[in-house]
């Protein structure tokens, strides 16, 4: 059969037509998709800006938004509703483009004979591994939160804690997919994976990555305990001997405690969960009035109480089979590894405004910042007012060196540490009363000076999900030897810089462009310079033990410091430790 020339030609330009309208067709599609809103993050106590938002469900929209925002010299950013942060990291900037990886959540490919898997960015990790558990396979000790989404794991360098394989979700990666600052798909692999395993989402919108997975495993669990005496040799030791090692310091009463991981055979019965946010509400709730009642400036023994309760619930198991607590606890390695929260989905941060400090140094130097935390803690205790860190104490997590160019344990084993404490509010109580707390936390002068000396000193790693602002300052080589190795790899696949928000624009200019304002201090901002930048009346002063380090503190005498509940006081508090023991419990 054969066709006229006039023919052909109609028949050419009909498709040409049919392709620009379904381009047309996408491009509306993925328009009307985008809503101008507020993302919050996971406490709902920071809100990024308002900004174009879109949930693209394939890499061909992803593509498409991206290439849209640069015609329209928007810049990108890619994160989650209800993102793990304190700050703007992952927020793009106001008025511009926020893509959400909600509905990038599927499982692409499972191989079984090179023990790989395809996922998505915006999976959560609990999500790929019940898919993985199903087929006999696990990623082990990457975080000790299930709630993650693969893209931001990525992002932030998100970790676990062992010595035995990678610690980091990012050194399991083989290979990457991004639509990159060219609006072009690239796939990923080989030397150019060390830039973009741990990419900030400065780099481009990751769509989906494939890593190396196990043979499904279990493990067991035991609780180890000691006191500052034998602290040194815990950490030196433990972390070297067995599988994984989570170990909290509690340097206010002087005592540690660690949960220690152990391989056993797969058919070792025992199914047991990791429970420690697994709460009743009422205990949600107790620890609320516990906290109102440790952060009161007046009471002097408040803290060191709540931290003596903390210590003793991560003292014993927390594991639990069938809803009941057991001693001896036997799991999958990914359900004894990360917390899940209650059955009503109830989360300590959603009850408590917590904020997390993380940073990393070289486990060969742990020993000696143990001992000048300790000069801290020391320096700024007094008769009847020792400082105290309730929450988890001082949180440290192992790794074994990463060759990827900006995480956190870059070039050597590592030790990771986090600081957490409550941010105070003024608000009510639950029936509607209200409560004045003063805007700084319960020792935070002391929280600042450890971080100043985690920075300054043993020029320390931030953890990139985690921190305030000022914690990113002047942040770069000194740090991280391949920093600039990283900067080059940006530049060559976003030359433009369309993937960027006002969190990278001030790690990039050293926090030269920070304005410094009145209580700065409060929310990290800044690091005070001068009295006004600090809340509450406080005066901008060194350290007490670490006097390079500039701190909100009282410029008043230690004696002259109340340390005694007021009679105005009384009433509130004995209602709260009635609510605590009384008829609350079941």
């Amino acid at each position: 059969m054969t066709y006229s020339r006039v023919y052909l030609i109609r028949v050419y330009l009909i498709r040409v037509c049919l392709i620009t309208v379904a381009g047309i067709y996408q491009s509306i599609a993925v328009s009307q998709e985008a809503m101008w809103e507020r993302i919050p993050n996971y406490e709902r106590t920071f809100l990024c800006p308002e900004n174009e938002v879109y949930s693209p469900a394939n890499v061909d929209q992803v593509q498409q938004i991206v290439r849209n925002a640069i015609q329209h010299q928007k810049k990108i950013m890619t994160g989650t509703r209800k993102f793990n942060s304190q700050i703007d990291a992952a927020c793009a900037g106001s008025g511009q483009v926020q893509i959400i990886t909600e509905h990038l959540n599927k499982v692409l490919e499972i191989n079984h004979s090179d023990l790989t898997v395809k996922a998505e960015a915006g999976l959560r990790l609990y999500e790929l591994n019940e898919i993985l558990r199903r087929e006999g396979l696990s990623i082990n000790m990457i975080s000790e939160g299930g709630f993650f989404s693969i893209g931001g794991m990525l992002g932030s360098d998100t970790h676990g804690s062992t010595m035995t394989q990678p610690a980091s979700l990012s050194d399991y990666v083989i290979a990457m997919t991004i639509v990159d600052g060219f609006g072009n798909i690239r796939k990923i692999t080989g030397e150019a994976l060390k830039a973009t395993r741990v990419n900030l989402g400065v780099l481009g919108v990751v769509v989906d990555a494939t890593f190396k997975v196990e043979p499904l495993k279990k493990v067991s669990a035991t609780i180890h305990n000691g006191t500052n005496d034998d602290i040194i040799e815990a950490i030196t030791n433990l972390p070297f001997n067995n599988y994984s090692v989570s170990l909290a310091w509690f340097p206010g009463i002087k005592k540690w405690t660690a949960t220690v991981y152990n391989f056993v055979p797969i058919d070792t019965p025992g199914d047991a969960v990791n429970s420690q946010a697994h709460l009743p509400n009422w205990m949600f709730k107790a620890f609320r009035e516990l906290i109102s009642v440790a952060q009161a400036p007046a009471i002097p023994f408040a803290t060191c109480s709540f931290a003596k309760i903390r210590h003793s619930l991560r003292a014993k198991s927390y594991f639990s089979e069938n809803g009941n607590i057991v001693e001896n606890p036997v799991g999958y390695s990914d359900q004894m590894q990360y917390f899940t929260c209650n059955d009503s989905k109830t989360c300590p941060w959603e009850i408590l405004p917590i904020v997390v400090g993380g940073f990393s140094i070289p486990i060969k130097q742990l020993p000696q910042w143990i001992k000048d935390v300790e000069s801290i803690i020391d320096e700024n205790s007094r008769p009847m007012r020792r400082v105290c860190l309730p929450l988890n104490g001082i949180y440290f997590r192992f790794s074994k060196s990463s060759e990827n160019f900006i995480a956190l344990n870059q070039g050597h084993n590592s030790v990771f540490i986090d600081l957490e404490y409550v941010v105070n509010t003024n608000g009510a109580d639950d029936n509607g009363k209200k409560i004045t707390a003063t805007k700084s936390p319960k020792f935070y002068a002391v929280y600042q000076e450890i971080e100043q000396l985690s920075l300054q000193k043993y020029n320390a790693r931030p953890h990139w999900g985690k921190n305030f602002a000022n914690a990113f300052y002047n942040l770069g080589k000194r740090q991280y030897p391949h920093w600039d190795q990283f900067i080059n790899y940006k530049n060559k696949v976003d030359p433009h810089n369309v993937f960027t928000n006002p969190w990278w624009d001030r790690i990039k200019t050293k926090g030269a462009n920070v304005r410094a304002f009145t209580e700065c201090a409060l929310d990290g901002s800044c690091i005070c310079q001068k009295d006004h930048h600090c809340p509450d009346n406080l005066s901008c002063l060194p350290g007490k033990w670490y006097q390079k380090s500039r701190v909100c503190r009282s410029a008043k005498t230690e004696a002259s410091e109340p340390i005694t509940i007021t009679d105005s006081q009384i009433p509130y508090y004995t209602k709260v430790i009635k609510n605590i023991i009384g008829s609350e419990q079941p």
